[in-house]
């Protein structure tokens, strides 16, 4: 499981499901036996070795403070996923969004630009309908498109925060065939300046001006491996 905090990714994993081997591969070793401290201290790719609910609990509460991080990417070796992440979302308000990997029938990729960002519509849930009713809704209703869900979801998970509270966004990701783009246009009222098809060549380079979690919805939703997700 990864949460991106301020664009960082945070891996939540099983300690027995984690290569022990591996742990070559990072440059900074912590035990989670003690409290946080000096997180600014933390360097590149961190690996937390016991990240207990202690831990967790320290850890989601002191980087509320921290202005700046200068590590890359962390791993929290954890007993159980699910109750760790019990315990992070207890940091947070949960805020669920839906939305869409949109393929044509030449295999092209929908893209929006909004805010000086390349990404992938999406939008918040509305009482009463289903998280693919919400997905469906938002991809037509911010791209001017006709689509349908033609695989199941992938969710992805971000923080950010909203008039000073913390808010964790759970997005659930459909893969959707098109149906009919006649209408296409963006929806400038949602900031929407530009919308474009584009083939994989296109769409490596417009991820290289997105989020890293886009990168990652990509990834797991068409089966094609992004170099610079690993980094």
């Amino acid at each position: 499981m990864i949460i991106f905090i301020n664009d960082r990714p945070l891996k939540l994993v099983a300690k027995k499901n984690f290569n022990q081997a591996s742990k070559d591969d990072y440059h900074t070793l912590i035990t989670g036996n003690k409290k946080i401290r000096d997180i600014e201290e933390w360097k590149k790719k961190v690996l937390v070795l016991d990240a207990n609910n202690a831990f967790l609990n320290d850890f989601f509460k002191t980087i509320k403070e921290v202005k700046k991080f200068s590590f890359k990417s962390a791993t929290f070796l954890v007993s159980s996923v699910p109750e760790a992440y019990q315990t992070l979302s207890k940091h947070y308000k949960i805020v669920d969004a839906a939305g869409g990997v949109v393929l044509n029938d030449e295999g092209e990729i929908l893209m929006i630009y909004r805010r000086n960002k390349w990404d992938l519509p999406k939008g918040k849930a509305e009482k009463g309908e289903t998280i693919i009713e919400t997905a469906e809704r938002e991809v037509e209703e911010e791209c001017g498109i006709e689509v349908k869900v033609i695989d199941d979801y992938f969710v992805s998970y971000h923080t950010y925060t909203h008039k000073n509270e913390r808010v964790l966004k759970r997005t659930y990701w459909y893969k959707m065939s098109l149906i009919s783009d006649d209408n296409m246009q963006p929806q400038l009222e949602e900031e929407i300046e530009e919308i474009r098809w584009m083939n994989r060549s296109e769409m490596h380079k417009a991820l290289e001006d997105s989020y890293p979690s886009i990168a990652q919805v990509i990834d797991e939703t068409i089966s094609q491996k992004l170099q610079f997700m690993e980094n």
